[in-house]
């Protein structure tokens, strides 16, 4: 322990410490030389001086992810503070079909959210991402139908890490644009606030004043803008005729009134722009690749003959190395069914860095696969 005095001279107090964990760890705005100095030597502070200098946690910029900063983009690589993203897979975690089987997602999920955040108590690993009394949003992808969507085994998976972390059910949403496209894909809608909802934004409301963001106009769901206060984006991993691919970024189409108008020049910058507006940055916490199946061409719609059941997960903070990493993944199936290149129509990914996004910079990324 230390004395009065010794922490009287300290650059940041023990209450300003404590308030600076609780609201997020602001370190675009403090001397984080400061704080990490002052952080060593107070007791219960490892914890922070962890996350800002541990190799065994999540990178710098991965922490400054997670609390809504900017990170440079692949123009400016730093080598020195890798993005990680995790990979698991379990090829006994599907059947035949590519359908998610309940436990070995379970487990999946809670080695990846393990090993991204550096923890070993999973209450405390989700506790990382959202804390009692935030609300959550799950931003599911339920355009391709019931064999080419967001699957429910991998979405109660998070919910059970939630709930764990001490949110409640009633705290959590489910939700994407359409009732249709929902309940295509096995969700059981439900408006009950009492409970765990599963709602539509069609249904729910969009916003009043139309965004423009660099250009790009639209709209905002309700539910993104009014109902929650930390998202997870749950897409899948398939090709996109436009786009190239429909990863995370891709998936905010379904987060907006306007998807049809957003579509010329292989969606750029349009996917991009969406994504930058501030309330989709901000309260964007964890990105989960839903990896159980995958499709190579013919998307975004259900094609049988070019799917195939990687049963993976990908998991990580950053939504542009998450679709880089992603995308790699279907052109390199797409070489080995003997299908073309995906060329540069996913080019929407470098524009997203450029932006300040992420990282799409391969030799930045740190890939961990279990």
């Amino acid at each position: 322990m230390h004395n009065d005095d010794e922490k009287d001279n300290l650059p940041f107090s023990p209450d300003e410490i404590e308030r600076l964990i609780t609201e997020k760890l602001d370190v675009r705005r403090i001397n984080r030389r400061k704080l990490i100095s002052s952080c060593l030597k107070i007791t219960g502070c490892a914890i922070l001086s962890g996350l800002l200098l541990s190799d065994n946690k999540s990178s710098i910029a991965d922490v400054r992810w997670l609390m809504g900063d900017e990170k440079s983009n692949s123009s400016k690589p730093n080598v020195k503070s890798k993005t990680t993203i995790v990979q698991v897979s379990d090829p006994k975690s599907v059947d035949s079909s590519g359908e998610g089987i309940e436990g070995p997602v379970m487990d999946m999920i809670t080695k990846s959210i393990l090993e991204l955040t550096g923890e070993n108590d999973i209450a405390k690993s989700w506790g990382i991402i959202a804390k009692p009394g935030q609300r959550v949003g799950i931003k599911v992808s339920c355009r391709g139908g019931r064999n080419l969507s967001s699957q429910l085994s991998v979405v109660m998976a998070i919910v059970e890490g939630l709930k764990m972390a001490g949110v409640k059910e009633r705290d959590i949403i489910i939700w994407d644009q359409t009732k249709h496209d929902l309940e295509g894909a096995g969700f059981q809608l439900n408006s009950n606030t009492d409970s765990l909802r599963c709602i539509d934004t069609n249904g729910f409301g969009y916003q009043n004043d139309e965004q423009n963001v660099n250009g790009t106009k639209f709209r905002l769901s309700k539910i993104l803008t009014e109902e929650i206060d930390v998202l997870i984006n749950v897409p899948i991993m398939k090709d996109h005729g436009m786009a190239g691919v429909t990863l995370s970024l891709k998936s905010h189409y379904g987060s907006h009134d306007n998807p049809q108008k957003h579509h010329a020049n292989n969606c750029d910058p349009h996917i991009a722009n969406i994504n930058a507006h501030e309330i989709i940055r901000s309260k964007t916490k964890l990105i989960i690749l839903d990896a159980l199946r995958a499709q190579c061409n013919g998307g975004p719609g259900d094609k049988p003959r070019w799917k195939w059941n990687p049963g993976m997960i990908l998991m990580g903070f950053d939504p542009v190395a998450i679709d880089r990493i992603g995308s790699d993944i279907i052109g390199a199936r797409r070489l080995e069914v003997g299908v073309k290149s995906l060329g540069n129509s996913h080019r929407h990914i470098i524009t997203a860095a450029k932006l300040g996004l992420g990282n799409d910079d391969r030799s930045s990324i740190l890939l961990k696969e279990i």
